[in-house]
């Protein structure tokens, strides 16, 4: 889970709205199949609209967050990639927690007790990641992108 710090500093926030779309689209073009079909990078499934998420790796010693890579996911698998802000969504009633927990244990081949234990340890991370206030940003992926242009 992202360190409360960075929450909304993120590409979707940092550049403007063409920029965005752009770097969306050429992610949709990357993962179409013959037919023209977009499938979820995690569970295949294909469907109308995919969400750009972000791969983030966290540096807990040196506290950076570095941006490896994009994915094009389904609603839910990107839920499930940000279950903490799920979690929320789910308590304002604006989010199926109990379809999120069935989705990502058929993805897996898993239990609901092992989503539970996952949940905790990832919970676990972003109390520990949010002891701090000195998180850094790291985007070289997006600024040395062989095909996108920031500016």
């Amino acid at each position: 889970m992202v360190p409360e710090t960075l929450w909304h500093n993120n590409l979707r926030y940092l550049l403007k709205p063409k920029k965005w779309q752009e770097i969306r689209q050429h992610e949709l073009n990357r993962i179409k199949n013959a037919d023209y079909r977009f499938p979820c990078e995690i569970c295949s499934q294909v469907k109308d609209s995919l969400d750009c998420h972000e791969i983030w790796h966290y540096n807990e010693e040196e506290r950076i967050q570095t941006l490896n890579g994009l994915i094009m996911l389904c609603k839910q698998c990107h839920l499930i990639k940000h279950i903490g802000f799920s979690t929320y969504l789910a308590l304002d009633g604006k989010c199926n927690f109990e379809g999120l927990i069935r989705h990502f244990c058929w993805v897996n081949k898993l239990t609901p007790a092992d989503f539970y234990e996952h949940y905790l340890e990832e919970y676990a991370k972003w109390e520990e990641r949010g002891k701090y206030n000195d998180w850094k940003q790291e985007l070289k992926y997006i600024i040395n992108h062989e095909h996108l242009t920031l500016f």
